[in-house]
């Protein structure tokens, strides 16, 4: 039978901030985080807020 070590990476630098946060903040602190998305062709803005508003408010 062969049992393999799972692998072990270092951080990255945001992985690491974002350790270091956690370690020295307080519990219940809420952590942000950016996503950048290009949009190509036309674009109905209304129907595109409804859907970024929708996207924001549905649970993880």
């Amino acid at each position: 039978m062969s049992y393999e070590q799972p692998m072990s990476l270092p951080l990255t630098i945001a992985q690491r901030g974002l350790w270091v946060g956690q370690k020295i903040g307080a519990t219940n602190a809420t952590l942000n985080i950016t996503e950048m998305l290009e949009v190509c062709g036309p674009v109905k803005p209304k129907l595109f807020m409804r859907a970024l508003w929708q996207l924001t408010r549905e649970p993880g």
